[in-house]
């Protein structure tokens, strides 16, 4: 999402644009244009923590300026435009609604593009049906590359060389290397603008636009997702931030689309702020490597890509079938890797690796979501002279089984015993232990896994308070450790979407440290 642009004259250009811009009233640091000085404000007209620089590693990108602590919002966005998702379902255009034979919704009356209902006919819909209607097109029977025309037309109306978007990159000889990709979109999606459209744009202008949509669009769920698709936003100045799988802030997007940027960690001015473009943490590095290389077309160099063992986690790492010690992967080139054993320098293909991990995602796939603790418990064990403890797939079933062990049927926590109990705390320990040196700071997962983790914790230090295992002072001591813990988790994910599940734990979590405090009077 970085920037095209090479330099920047901070002292008399805007912050965001490269036009002109007057110093900030209120902070005396940034100039800004009028049209972006509202980003360089929060709503409580304060100054935003941020500023644009260039690099000679990174290029043009956002810096702390000035020291933030954990959990301060730094930045607040709007989208500059709000579109379909590329692989979408069949979607009302204007509200993003599934549409299905049970509620087919209706055609727009104007270009039949599809609807949800007369109410969505105007909304973000309105300025594409415009243009449609002017060049007398109609879209019956809408697909998914009608919805990336519909996008296309949508930021090419946000003007691709305007203030707003002329920073972005487009990655265009990148694309053209694309050679299938690229002649689908030239027939399906620039034929269509440039010939249907009575000329409005130049073949330039529209890849320009597809090479934005395609860099610089952040998915999220554009609401409930069993009622609603996924939209793709474009942001101003979010656009800017890049990329660390080690980010030090976090994003959160409202109910209006709008976001907000967390620090995750302490920033200290200067320091570059990166945010994810990856939608989780769990992937291996040939994983991350590869989908940031076909989507944004660069090699991640970040702390944690550029160490094999990932700060001795080996979450990419396999089993040596030799001598059992971990094979670290290894980048070949042109998507070729390769996994090598650090003991006794056995060379594990890619195809092998790749069909133990496929074996053991299928496994993992067929679990049966009501019943599945003792299949996973069953998994692990099958594979643990495969793959290392703390592989990705490894953790991230060990993750599951921290929330269904409580919460399946004969596994809830009154049917639990006591070695159930020890097993649950043991994985929400091992799993936050590793989870910490890949994605540390005040993440949402360490919240949750904090309040999933207070439970056994509680119940086994009851247990041995109850027996005489250790005095009241001791039981006192540990209590109060715990509702540090949990208030700490509660911080964390109270900054999340009312509606999210996180903020929902957080409700729990004061519950429980309610509770607590009542042991302790």
């Amino acid at each position: 999402m970085a920037s095209r642009q090479d330099t920047l004259d901070t002292a008399s250009t805007c912050w965001l644009c490269p036009d002109r811009g007057t110093t900030c009233e209120v902070c005396g640091n940034v100039p800004a244009c009028e049209q972006h000085l509202k980003h360089h404000r929060k709503c409580d007209r304060s100054c935003l923590p941020v500023e644009v620089t260039n690099t000679t590693t990174t290029g043009r990108c956002l810096v702390a300026s000035r020291k933030i602590p954990e959990l301060e919002k730094v930045l607040e966005d709007s989208p500059l435009v709000i579109l379909p998702d590329v692989n979408t379902p069949p979607v009302c255009v204007s509200c993003l609604r599934r549409l299905s034979s049970a509620t087919p919704g209706h055609p727009c009356a104007v270009c039949h593009l599809p609807l949800c209902g007369d109410t969505c006919q105007g909304g973000l819909h309105d300025k594409e049906c415009r243009v449609l209607q002017e060049a007398g097109v109609v879209m019956d029977k809408c697909g998914l590359w009608d919805y990336e025309v519909v996008a296309t037309i949508r930021v090419l109306l946000v003007g691709v060389n305007s203030s707003l978007l002329t920073s972005m990159m487009e990655h265009l000889e990148e694309r053209i290397q694309e050679a299938d990709l690229w002649t689908a979109y030239q027939e399906k999606v620039v034929t269509f603008i440039t010939s249907k459209l009575g000329g409005r744009w130049e073949e330039e202008e529209v890849q320009r636009a597809i090479g934005i949509l395609r860099t610089n669009a952040y998915s999220v769920e554009a609401g409930d997702q069993t009622q609603f698709g996924m939209a793709r936003l474009i942001f101003p100045v979010v656009s800017i931030m890049n990329h660390s799988c080690q980010p030090n802030t976090r994003c959160v997007v409202r109910k209006d689309f709008k976001l907000e940027v967390y620090s995750q960690t302490n920033i200290q001015e200067g320091q570059e702020m990166t945010i994810t473009y990856l939608p989780s943490t769990f992937l291996t590095l040939p994983q991350r490597r590869t989908r940031l290389l076909n989507t944004w077309f660069f090699t991640c160099k970040c702390p944690r890509c550029s160490d094999p063992t990932e700060f001795g986690t080996h979450f990419s790492s396999t089993l040596c079938p030799s001598c059992g010690a971990p094979c670290l992967p290894s980048d070949k080139g042109e998507g070729g890797w390769e996994w090598q054993c650090g003991s006794c320098g056995k060379l594990l293909p890619q195809k092998l690796v790749g069909n133990m991990v496929d074996r053991v995602e299928k496994e993992v796939e067929e679990l049966d979501p009501e019943s599945c603790v003792q299949e996973s418990e069953d998994i692990l064990e099958r594979f643990a002279k495969i793959l290392h403890p703390h592989h990705c797939l490894m953790l991230q079933i060990k993750a599951r089984l921290t929330k269904v062990y409580g919460s399946e049927e004969g596994f809830l926590r009154h049917q639990m015993d006591e070695d159930d109990v020890k097993r649950k705390l043991e994985l929400c320990e091992e799993v936050m232990s590793v989870l910490e040196a890949l994605d540390p700071g005040q993440t949402d997962w360490k919240g949750s896994l904090v309040y999933e983790k207070n439970w056994p914790a509680m119940t086994l230090l009851q247990s041995q308070f109850s027996m005489g295992k250790i005095s009241r002072k001791v039981y006192k001591k540990s209590v109060r450790k715990l509702i540090s813990q949990l208030q700490a988790a509660k911080r964390t994910l109270e900054i999340e979407d009312e509606n999210s599940y996180e903020h929902k734990i957080s409700e729990k979590i004061s519950k429980a440290v309610f509770s607590m405090e009542n042991l302790l009077k």
